[in-house]
C-alpha cells in the first residue's frame, strides 16, 4: 500500500487534524490505561512541545485521509538527565493495518532522529502487551526496563 509520510509540525497542522488525532490518541490513553489525562490534554501538550528536537508527529495519508500517525515526545532520563525521543502513540487505522504502516512510521521516525543526532530512540510498551513488544523487537528496539506503578 502507498501512503505518504508527512510531519504535522506546527500548531496549525496539529489543529487541522484535531478531530481524528484525538479520537486515535483517546485509544491509546485507554490501551495504556492511562485514564488521568484526557486527547485533548494530550494534544495541547503535544502542541506545546513542538519546537523540541525530540517531538515529532508523523502522519501517514491516502490523499486527504489519515491512515496512522505516530506521536513521539521528549523522555528524560530522571537521573543522569540525558533527553531522548519517545514513541508514546503509535496507532494505524484499523482498515489499513498489516500493510507495513506502523512499520514505515518507526522506521521514517528513527531515521529522523538519528539524522538530528540523538543516540536512541525510545518506545513505549504496556508490560503484558506481547503484540506490540514482540512487533518492536522485531524493528530492533530492546527492553532495557520496566517502570513499577503503585496507585
Amino acid at each position: 500500500m502507498h501512503a505518504d509520510l508527512a510531519v504535522l509540525d506546527t500548531p496549525a497542522a496539529l489543529r487541522a487534524e484535531a478531530a481524528t488525532l484525538q479520537r486515535w490518541i483517546a485509544e491509546s490513553l485507554v490501551e495504556g490505561r492511562r485514564t488521568s489525562s484526557t486527547a485533548a490534554t494530550v494534544l495541547a501538550r503535544v502542541e506545546g512541545a513542538l519546537a523540541e528536537r525530540e517531538t515529532l508527529v508523523l502522519v501517514a495519508r491516502a490523499g486527504a485521509e489519515l491512515l496512522g500517525v505516530l506521536i513521539a515526545l521528549p523522555h528524560v532520563e530522571p537521573l543522569t538527565g540525558e533527553h531522548a525521543p519517545e514513541i508514546c502513540v503509535l496507532h494505524v487505522h484499523p482498515n489499513y493495518r498489516h500493510r507495513g504502516l506502523a512499520r514505515a512510521l518507526v522506521a521514517d521516525a528513527v531515521r529522523r532522529f538519528t539524522a538530528a543526532g540523538a543516540p536512541r530512540v525510545l518506545a513505549r510498551a504496556n508490560h503484558n502487551d506481547d503484540a506490540r513488544i514482540s512487533m518492536g523487537e522485531r524493528w530492533g528496539f530492546i527492553r532495557t526496563s520496566e517502570i513499577m506503578e503503585r496507585s
